[in-house]
């Protein structure tokens, strides 16, 4: 099996072309490519595929480190945006991709920059797949929309907002102190029905944000997406911010701006890693 290794800010992909011939790559497979020690190593394996009808140009499938197939990925459609161009797969300035929740739209800004529509923001317990039936939840502040939960930390207040995927916003004031592996996966397997990506945001400025994101089946990653996106949205809908967000993650920064229908862009750079091959005894 042929692949590329991209990141955008250090969260990292292997990247399978199957527009040529047709890959099934089951939850174990996946399991060993991510592996950092005995496979390639990355948080997800991307795969692209042919078009199934006209409404999209190719089929985009994600898979987290633990097998686990990902609605949404924002990261990894910026990779995918350069993968195509770079690969000529596509000579499209806008390819659309569809992923098992929507069609998304990327763009390869140059050689090194590559935005992607994020579609709009839908900040319903429903859509985010919150279990309001779960014995964590302990309640929701009419005045700030925040949902409160009851951990085994303590009490923490977070927004669910669902991106194409499910994540939870938890607005905190300092992000070195935070347990993000532990709080991240209780939060996530307690409150939502499938996981969450679990985005911890510190408001920096008017115009920026700092984020630590635990995403559901690869753990802390160095960037996250769909995360920032969640927590840009969460900025412009209930802290008042306006116009570009720059959010940073441990990787580097990515920008988020909103357009006047809503839809969120996500932009920042990715980059090719290295080409290989991995088969049986690896």
């Amino acid at each position: 099996m042929r692949f590329t290794k991209m990141q955008g800010l250090g969260n990292d992909f292997v990247v399978i072309d199957a527009t040529l011939s047709r890959i099934s790559l089951d939850a174990e497979t996946v399991r060993v490519l991510c592996d950092r020690h005995y496979g390639v190593g990355a948080d997800q394996v991307l795969v692209v595929a042919p078009a199934q009808d006209a409404s999209h140009d190719f089929v985009y499938r994600i898979y987290n480190a633990d097998g686990s197939e990902a609605e949404q990925c924002g990261n990894g459609a910026r990779c995918l945006a350069l993968f195509l161009r770079g690969k000529g797969l596509s000579d499209k300035r806008r390819v659309r991709l569809k992923t098992v929740a929507r069609v998304i739209e990327v763009e390869a800004l140059d050689d090194v920059t590559a935005s992607v529509d994020m579609g709009r923001a839908d900040f319903g317990a429903q859509a985010a797949g919150l279990d309001e039936r779960s014995d964590a939840l302990a309640g929701r502040d009419a005045a700030t929309g925040l949902f409160a939960a009851a951990l085994s930390c303590g009490g923490v207040r977070f927004c669910p907002v669902s991106m194409g995927n499910p994540c939870a916003v938890v607005p905190v004031k300092d992000l070195e102190a935070l347990d993000v592996e532990g709080l991240g996966s209780e939060l996530s397997a307690r409150l939502f029905e499938k996981g969450a990506n679990v985005v911890f945001a510190r408001k920096v400025s008017e115009g920026a944000l700092e984020v630590r994101v635990f995403e559901r089946g690869a753990g802390e990653t160095l960037a996250c997406g769909t995360g920032s996106t969640a927590a840009a949205a969460f900025a412009f809908e209930h802290l008042g911010m306006q116009g570009e967000i720059e959010v940073a993650t441990r990787g580097g920064t990515l920008r988020v701006r909103r357009r006047a229908d809503g839809h969120l862009f996500l932009t920042g750079p990715a980059a090719f890693v290295f080409e290989g091959q991995i088969g049986e005894g690896h």
